[in-house]
């Protein structure tokens, strides 16, 4: 499935069919319940940028079994396949059967642990950005007040 912020776009192989949902809980439930009508096994996404994780974990815990592959080994399996075109559709097709060529597993989903550890690890991340945004304020203007100085100075 291609997933973005707002949809999650799943496709079927063997078969070609598709499907697209909110990427919201409703969404993913919806997702779930479809894939089962349709006898799939594992839903692949591609891990890319982080919005993949939601959809992972919430289809993790709905029964459904996810795996994350390499989005830049699915743009060279599509690029392979004579694929050039890109739109979540296709995306989603493209991931399903470089999932299906390469027979891709079940990728664990993380423990309580590391959920915390990925979460504090954000957390920090978001204070060092505040406070690199506060240090830019600073720094801006002392230089603005130096370059009055100096030009009256001279």
């Amino acid at each position: 499935m291609d997933v973005s912020k707002e949809w999650l776009d799943a496709h079927v192989e063997p078969g070609g069919v598709a499907g697209r949902f909110r990427n919201d809980a409703a969404g993913m439930a919806d997702l779930a319940t479809w894939c089962r009508g349709h006898g799939v096994e594992l839903a692949v996404m591609e891990a890319s940028g982080g919005c993949e994780r939601l959809a992972f974990l919430l289809l993790w815990e709905l029964g459904l079994s996810c795996a994350l592959v390499n989005a830049r080994s699915v743009r060279r399996f599509a690029e392979a396949m004579g694929s050039l075109e890109k739109t979540d559709r296709i995306d989603a097709a493209m991931i399903a059967r470089y999932a299906q060529a390469k027979r891709v597993q079940p990728t664990s989903p993380p423990g309580a642990a590391q959920q915390r550890l990925q979460a504090a690890g954000k957390e920090k991340m978001v204070i060092r950005i505040a406070l690199a945004r506060k240090l830019l304020v600073i720094l801006n203007a002392k230089a603005r007040d130096a370059r009055k100085e100096f030009a009256n100075a001279t």
